[in-house]
């Protein structure tokens, strides 16, 4: 084999064992209060059943534990969520806008036959990442930070912020 193609099969390997990583891994355990405030679980019905023939019911993580859910799909992405699609032409909006402090629920969906890790730039927001598959959709909750400003987000599978596939989240 050429020394390229054993770079590429590498490259990819490693690719897929990150996202195994980020679609296996436990979410840890969720705080009482964020701000002093109460939180809320939002369980949302899958179709899913289990042995028993008992209904499977997938978390959406919360702004105090922001990982990210199991893969939803379109009817179970809670209405508030701010809709996010990545493809290999882009990422779709290419920016939104969200109060300071504020809850912010994501759905990030992948359009096209790609897998895609979104994430932002920001150390303060390196929690908030997702990845997911092909014609995947999966969501995730933070609270915004208090800092108004311009925060990028991006695929970071490597080449695709390249050819487009990023954006601004504006704190205002």
């Amino acid at each position: 084999m050429k020394k390229q193609q054993i770079i590429l099969i590498v490259v990819v390997v490693i690719i897929f064992a990150g996202l195994i990583y980020l679609g296996v891994r436990q979410t840890p355990k969720q705080e009482n209060s964020v701000n002093n405030q109460p939180i809320e679980n939002n369980t949302l019905p899958t179709v899913n059943n289990n042995e028993s023939g008992a209904a499977v019911t997938s978390t959406i993580p919360s702004a105090a534990n922001p990982g990210q859910s199991a893969p939803l799909k379109p009817a179970e992405v809670p209405e508030e969520a701010i809709k996010i699609s990545i493809t290999e032409k882009g990422i779709a909006p290419a920016s939104f806008e969200v109060k300071a402090g504020q809850e912010v629920m994501l759905s990030i969906s992948s359009a096209d036959q790609w897998t895609h890790i979104f994430k932002f730039r920001n150390e303060a927001l390196k929690a908030v990442a997702v990845g997911i598959g092909p014609k995947e959709t999966r969501a995730i909750s933070f609270v915004a930070l208090k800092e108004k400003g311009e925060y990028e987000y991006y695929c970071d599978v490597p080449g695709h912020t390249e050819r487009g596939e990023k954006g601004i989240m504006i704190i205002k």
